[in-house]
């Protein structure tokens, strides 16, 4: 049977592919993997009832840090947001503050 296209919130699914390469307009993606969907015999992509929505095996997409190296560049990228992450969030309530005081 074919299936209907879907969106799963990375990839758009046409009704007969089970197989596409992972996306490249993510960032930390293998671009080389391929995600995998599961068509059933009534036409419909398999659900997963414990996440409630459709089913897609990702994890070919998933870069594993094998070295240090790879690590060590994550957490340092993460640490990269999360203090430009809390400087945004500060300087917000700074100017939070002084609008409420200047009224």
């Amino acid at each position: 049977e074919v299936c209907p296209p879907d969106w799963d919130g990375l990839i758009c699914w046409p009704g007969l592919a089970t197989k596409v390469p992972c996306p490249t307009y993510i960032f930390d993606f293998n671009h080389k993997g391929h995600a995998y969907r599961t068509c059933d015999v009534n036409g419909s992509w398999v659900f997963a009832h414990r996440l409630n929505k459709t089913w897609t095996n990702y994890s070919e997409c998933f870069l594993q840090p094998t070295d240090e190296k790879g690590r060590q560049d994550f957490f340092e990228r993460l640490c990269v947001m999360y203090t430009i992450g809390y400087a945004v969030s500060f300087s917000s309530l700074l100017v939070a503050i002084f609008i409420i005081g200047y009224f």
